[in-house]
């Protein structure tokens, strides 16, 4: 059995012990409590002080003290969703845990599919807030972080999440355009589902590197480039870093060519990269 604490009312409780984690309800307060239940194998690492980071869908951010998500301006993970509040919810620590805490939002948020208002996070946790799914992940330092997305900015000052809003602003249009130096091709596909436009993004990086690719509600259809299409011209197409964008906005009757989410694009490019920076 395992004593777990309900952290939104301080109820004690004992329930049966779970690899991995169990979820349940506070009889006082009827909250849903995610009890995280470490490996036997970790218990006895020694405790070192670890980093928390946000992964959102334009960016990922490391957690400084505490992370705000919502709809407004100053919040420091911008949810570009009418179901987002305008304050909805907060990342933070609080000794060894890492926590995040609805702040009484209009639809409420979720921890690996499980409603919460109150709960601890775990490594690779999925956060639903305000229509946005958003990946928690520990890591023992920046450095770490930073090896993991090579080639996208990492962001870890309030003043930093906040210039990013402001810089994305310029993309709120139907129709936007820009340069790949102040957004790369990763962070505006990301940009582009968390958004759930429906258009065209084409990109021109030089002569032989020129590509489409066609959204419908932020999810990436069908994409080409000169040297063919499918997926071999969408990972092509995300590893573009130099040159221009153009964003149409329009329903296109298309017959889709992509096999696969964007996560999948977005991990096996990070993949290619690993494997062209070992060499």
């Amino acid at each position: 059995m395992l004593t777990c604490k309900c952290l939104s009312c301080g109820s004690s409780y004992s329930v049966a012990d779970s690899m991995g984690g169990k979820a349940v309800w506070c009889k006082k307060c009827h909250s849903v409590i995610w009890i995280h239940v470490p490996p036997p194998e970790k218990a006895e690492e020694p405790a070192g002080k670890k980093i928390g980071f946000v992964i959102t869908p334009e960016l990922p951010i490391i957690l400084e003290g505490e992370l705000i998500a919502g709809r407004d301006l100053g919040c420091d993970i911008k949810i570009n969703n009418l179901r987002a509040s305008r304050r909805h919810a907060r990342f933070f620590q609080e000794g060894e845990l890492f926590l995040v805490e609805d702040l009484g939002s209009r639809n409420g948020i979720s921890v690996d599919g499980i409603p919460v208002t109150r709960a601890e996070l775990c490594n690779n946790a999925r956060v639903h807030v305000g229509g946005v799914d958003l990946i928690f992940g520990i890591a023992d330092s920046a450095g770490e972080i930073r090896q993991r997305f090579r080639n996208t900015r990492i962001l870890r000052r309030k003043e930093e999440t906040q210039a990013l809003s402001q810089e994305l602003l310029k993309f709120n249009g139907d129709d936007f355009k820009g340069n790949l130096c102040s957004i790369n091709s990763l962070e505006l596909c990301q940009f582009i589902r968390a958004c759930g436009r429906t258009g065209t993004l084409s990109i021109s990086a030089g002569a032989e590197e020129q590509g489409e690719v066609y959204f419908r509600s932020g999810i990436p259809v069908l994409a080409k480039t000169k040297n063919g299409d499918g997926d071999k011209a969408f990972l092509d197409i995300l590893a573009f870093r130099n040159g221009s964008f153009v964003f149409q906005n329009g329903e296109r009757k298309l017959d889709g060519n992509l096999g696969h989410g964007l996560d999948f694009y977005l991990i096996e490019t990070a993949r290619r990269e690993d494997e062209t920076h070992c060499d």
